[in-house]
């Protein structure tokens, strides 16, 4: 078998049960890149910090609802 075909079956074997990405995780990914890009070039160092840990948030919610199965409460 080759290597990489044993990395994909394993994968979908872990995301089984799963639904993956939604359209709530798409908006946040999408305004967690705006906000990471368009911020830092504001030049403000209170505000820079605030975007990431905004960011961090945002990316902690994507991967939670992501990896989540309990689907009723999403």
């Amino acid at each position: 078998m080759n290597f990489l075909y044993r990395i994909r079956c394993a994968m979908a074997r872990f995301m089984y049960g799963r639904n993956g990405v939604d359209q709530l995780s798409w908006a946040l990914l999408v305004f967690e890149l705006v906000l990471s890009l368009l911020v830092p070039m504001l030049g403000i160092d209170a505000l820079t910090i605030v975007a990431q840990i905004v960011s961090y948030i945002c990316s902690f919610l994507i991967f939670f609802r992501i990896f989540s199965r309990n689907l009723p409460k999403r």
